[in-house]
């Protein structure tokens, strides 16, 4: 399913239910779409970062042949190094040439500049809780987290949410919460897709891209979703942390799974 929203070329008043950025609105009018301005749907932020930017001279190319003042760019993956490129070459477009050392500075410039960019943003869909087992293991409890560590001799857990995605560290979600309610409507995200998941735990969390080859479901751990690039095969670089977590994460508090 993609994911997309609209935007408009605003340089007036803050229209109701979107987010103004310069001279762009973004999101669904609570009043609905308008005409003046006019909204145009964005592109589907499953394939690539999206940077959105104004086009003053009403002179951006469109379907319908009409002027538009709104266009976009979208980065080739869902990866840090893939936004990144993108944001230096608008930079370079913006007549400002920057190098950027990481994708929350990338945003910043490109917010503090009237560009709108999908990095960072929030949405998606979100289970219940979940907990995190300090166990190796797999997750075959309901609600249960794990992240198995097979590099150590006997194999043991980490509590760092950071490590998953290297090689040897691991990542198995079952999918059911700790009331017992199925999450397959959001755990199925993971599957056959790219996208981002985010862990979030109080006031901490991680959030990971992963791309359509990374997750797997079953294959003998029932009711699970996994990448374990030991144990299952799952390629590496397939999931990549795009914003650490403060710190480790702990085995008592509720954590809440996010996929966009």
């Amino acid at each position: 399913m993609a994911t997309s929203r609209p935007f408009a070329y605003n340089t007036g008043l803050t229209i109701n239910g979107t987010e103004q950025i310069g001279d762009l609105a973004i999101g669904t009018p609570t009043s609905g779409f308008t005409l003046n301005p006019r909204f145009w749907n964005g592109p589907d932020e499953d394939l690539g970062y999206v940077i959105a930017h104004p086009t003053p001279s009403g002179n951006q190319p469109n379907p319908l042949s009409i002027p538009a003042y709104v266009g976009f760019w979208r980065s080739t993956a869902l990866t840090d190094g893939s936004f990144i490129n993108l944001a230096e070459y608008v930079s370079v477009y913006n007549g400002t040439p920057q190098t950027f050392t990481g994708g929350t500075q990338a945003k910043t410039w490109l917010n503090s500049n009237g560009y709108w960019t999908s990095y960072g943003e929030g949405g998606g869909v979100t289970t219940g809780d979940y907990e995190l087992l300090a166990q190796y293991s797999p997750a075959g409890d309901d609600g249960s987290i794990t992240f198995p560590n097979h590099n150590a001799t006997p194999g043991t857990w980490s509590l760092n949410p950071n490590l998953v995605g290297q090689a040897g560290y691991a990542i198995y979600i079952n999918g059911d919460d700790l009331l017992g309610n199925s999450q397959t409507s959001v755990l199925d995200n993971l599957l056959g897709r790219s996208g981002t998941l985010t862990l979030t735990q109080g006031v901490n969390s991680v959030v990971y891209s992963f791309t359509s080859t990374a997750f797997g479901f079953g294959g003998g751990y029932t009711n699970q979703y996994w990448w374990d690039n030991q144990f299952n095969g799952s390629p590496l670089g397939t999931i990549t942390v795009l914003t650490p977590s403060s710190g480790d994460f702990n085995d008592t508090d509720p954590i809440t799974i996010t996929v966009s």
